[in-house]
């Protein structure tokens, strides 16, 4: 798992930055419910409220999660689509600075997705 999040890293960095921020912020929203279940009184014990936590979510869950699930789609397709674009591009005017680049992105893409599938 350490490799594929390390070539997540270099290989598609928005996707891993809008992964790591909507894990952190997830975490921290759940840590949030759970001392103030605990400290407000709502709660006897840490159990019990990492339990009552865990069972909903606060108001405008559904939308965050909508939103992330899009940038995550989007900082995906749109490596994809530059990829080819550059294709198209280097099948009319042959190898130039742009194929090599979208060339490079495939070869990363490809590598990411066989680290990922190894691993599962």
């Amino acid at each position: 798992m350490a490799t594929a999040i390390w070539l997540t890293t270099w290989v598609l960095p928005v996707t891993f930055m809008i992964a790591m921020a909507w894990a952190c912020e997830s975490h921290t929203r759940q840590l949030g419910r759970r001392a103030l279940l605990l400290y407000d009184g709502d709660a006897a014990t840490p159990e019990a409220a990492i339990a009552v936590a865990d069972e909903g979510h606060d108001r405008g869950h559904d939308r965050r999660q909508i939103l992330r699930t899009i940038a995550i789609g989007l900082s995906v397709a749109i490596p994809v689509g530059f990829v080819a674009y550059a294709d198209h591009v280097r099948q009319s005017t042959g190898i130039n600075w742009l194929g090599a680049l979208g060339a490079l992105a495939a070869l990363s893409l490809v590598l990411a997705t066989v680290v990922v599938a190894g691993r599962g």
